[in-house]
């Protein structure tokens, strides 16, 4: 919302200016003073500088509130979480069995220690889909003010998707929640600030169901919200150039750029990269690699430009190498390649050859820096 605010106030100064400007150049034509349009030209100019600065300073002090609003809730959602927590257990006095009757769906033992902190929520990054998603329940009295609950639900919802947020492995080697402990302590209030200002889920869906053989209901309130949402880039980017850093870039060598890019361009256009993966053990991250044998870099963070990553992130992840669901980010025609094996998490390694053509094709058709490369796991 502060962004939206920023970008209309620059819109409107904008438009104020140009429009003096052009009176201004008007009224110099017809034979007015040139003098009077010097002015006019200065009054312009700082008019939309300072209403510029009025709006940046506006956004930065609505910002804070934002932070400050969601520590407050977030403080209240800790509280809720665990009165509901204990509301729904003692209901049933067992956990699993409160599990199957929330959710109504059998979980085996996996499941049931991966929902460790209770029966009252579900979160999840899905790569696939490119979302966060997280969930809240609360238990009341069917006499009970269902509205009080959809709020309480939400707040556990965010809460929960903001731990998410902090389960999320931007290389594969450590949490951002574990980097905060270890190495980057302001890691987790950067968090807080991401989540702050997308506090207005992509999606909410709000659910009241009755619980059989009570007088109770279960209030339920499911959010998502993109992985890319703004932010998120700014969260790992220090983690990843880190990681990084020193790392050489791959390139063709002379002697073989030529003849290949022929080859290519029969073969060719190509409008996307998209790497098999399914035969090797990777765990989908916001920031994969793809490298040859001896570590050169093919494709990453860095590589990608940053304007695309911050609109679609580093790669598309999907389970299927056919076309149709992978061309909305790739295009019709992408180039496909085989993973070797994985390295450091996140490392994908491709063959030598693999590379110098994926190199070579993207110094034709140009798809590797705006972010056209999905890969396919299993």
């Amino acid at each position: 919302m502060g962004h939206a605010l920023f970008r209309k106030r620059n819109v409107v100064a904008g438009g104020v200016l140009i429009a003096i400007l052009f009176i201004g150049t008007r009224l110099a034509r017809t034979g007015e003073p040139v003098a009077e349009w010097k002015k006019q030209q200065e009054q312009a100019v700082k008019g939309f500088v300072e209403t510029s600065d009025q709006a940046v300073t506006e956004w930065e002090a609505q910002r804070q509130q934002l932070i400050k609003r969601w520590k407050s809730e977030k403080t209240q959602a800790v509280r809720d979480f665990q009165q509901e927590r204990e509301k729904i257990l003692k209901l049933w006095e067992d956990e699993n069995e409160a599990i199957v009757k929330v959710w109504k769906e059998k979980q085996d033992s996996t499941v049931l220690q991966w929902r460790k902190y209770g029966v009252n929520f579900r979160s999840e990054t899905d790569f696939e889909g490119g979302a966060i998603k997280a969930s809240g329940a609360v238990l009341v009295d069917k006499n009970e003010n269902i509205e009080d609950a959809k709020k309480k639900a939400y707040r556990i919802a965010m809460l929960k998707l903001n731990d998410q947020v902090l389960d999320i492995k931007p290389t594969n080697k450590e949490s951002l929640r574990e980097l905060s402990k270890k190495k980057e302590p302001g890691l987790s209030e950067q968090v807080d600030q991401f989540i702050a200002e997308n506090t207005v889920p992509q999606e909410k869906d709000e659910k009241v169901e009755p619980v059989a053989g009570t007088d109770k209901n279960i209030v339920r309130v499911e959010v998502k919200t993109s992985m890319v949402r703004e932010g998120m880039k700014k969260l790992i980017d220090p983690v990843v150039k880190a990681e990084v850093r020193g790392a050489k870039k791959f390139s063709v060598a002379d002697t073989m750029a030529g003849t290949l890019l022929q080859q290519i361009k029969k073969e060719g256009p190509f409008t996307g990269l998209l790497i098999d993966a399914r035969e090797v053990v990777l765990t989908p991250c916001l920031a994969p690699e793809i490298v040859t044998e001896d570590g050169k870099r093919v494709y990453g963070m860095g590589i990608a430009e940053d304007r695309y990553v911050a609109q679609t992130g580093v790669v598309g992840w999907t389970k299927t190498i056919k076309p149709a669901r992978v061309n909305i980010r790739i295009g019709e025609k992408p180039m496909t390649i085989g993973a070797r094996k994985v390295r450091k998490g996140n490392q994908i390694v491709i063959s030598s050859d693999d590379a110098n053509r994926v190199s070579v094709a993207d110094s034709e058709f140009t798809f590797m820096p705006k972010g056209r490369v999905v890969i396919a796991v299993d």
